[in-house]
């Protein structure tokens, strides 16, 4: 069940990365041959400007991300607070809860056990609920009942190409560093910021813990949620952010690039070195995490 699981959201990372392409190849070719020319370096990165970053930006297997599991303060835990997906062991039998309420005390014992403080399972919990809204749409996904032909043709429109075009001006020097640290050229970091959150137009208003602890609760896809959450607590213990700050889509999703709470917790960088990781408001952040993880989950062999 859970290797079926992980077969899905690889596809649906190659799904998500042909769009990515797609829209990057109208940013990248001067706009009189938009619709008529095709090239096909504008659907890969840079390997000559990886090549000569690389070794600033470590590739990790999975055995060594496993052993370099820390919480954000720095710290290793043998417990591994958390995990990214792919690493998340197959649960054999799973408790049964009566209750939100009893799901809970369970989870709050489970995330102290782990080394999470206290005083951040106070915090995150102090008005947490169950919302019956997440639930509703995590049984329904919108994507998942159209067509690629159509899913493409709404995420990429000629007014979000023109934006992108906008943006990688206004940007030039944050994307132009980025590509030479990453190797990740501009026009793939940009389409993924446009189509995860429209440039950061809509980054989701939902409180990330209440979502998450709804659909952990919920069962159906239990494993990962409880992860995630484990993830986002790892990330308010940090101080990096508040529980009120920290919100997104209905799935969990956060920022203006829609990173997880575990690829927040494994991938996110701070890029202006101000010390804090601002996936909300913070540009130079935003696509310097976005690079780093483009480049630190592989994405360059696609």
């Amino acid at each position: 069940m859970l290797k079926k699981r992980y077969v899905h959201v690889a596809k649906m990372k190659n799904i998500t990365f042909v769009l990515v392409s797609f829209f990057a190849f109208f940013l990248q070719v001067p706009e009189n041959i938009q619709s008529t020319h095709f090239n096909k370096k504008a659907l890969s990165f840079s390997k000559q400007a990886y090549a000569q970053e690389k070794q600033d930006v470590p590739i990790l297997t999975k055995e060594e991300k496993r052993k370099n599991a820390t919480d954000e303060r720095g710290s290793f835990n043998q417990s591994a607070i958390c995990l990214l997906p792919a690493d998340i062991p197959e649960q054999v039998t799973i408790q049964d809860f009566s209750s939100f309420n009893e799901w809970l005390a369970f989870f709050k014992k489970e995330a102290t056990r782990k080394g999470i403080s206290r005083n951040a399972v106070q915090a995150a919990f102090e008005n947490v609920q169950l919302v019956d809204k997440v639930v509703q749409f995590d049984r329904k996904q919108k994507e998942y009942s159209l067509s690629f032909t159509n899913y493409m043709n709404n995420s990429i429109s000629l007014s979000r190409i023109k934006r992108g075009e906008r943006e990688m001006k206004e940007n030039a020097k944050i994307l132009q560093r980025i590509q030479s640290k990453y190797g990740v050229p501009p026009e793939i970091l940009v389409a993924l910021w446009g189509l995860e959150s429209d440039f950061g137009g809509f980054t989701g208003n939902f409180s990330t813990v209440n979502t998450l602890a709804t659909l952990a609760y919920e069962g159906r896809r239990r494993d990962f949620f409880t992860n995630e959450l484990f993830c986002a607590l790892a990330m308010l213990d940090s101080g990096n952010i508040t529980v009120q700050e920290m919100t997104g889509s209905w799935a969990g999703a956060m920022g203006q690039p829609q990173f997880m709470p575990s690829t927040f917790y494994h991938y996110a960088v701070d890029g202006n070195g101000d010390g804090k990781k601002d996936l909300w408001k913070n540009t130079n952040d935003v696509l310097s995490s976005a690079a780093h993880y483009l480049v630190s989950a592989e994405f360059l062999s696609c």
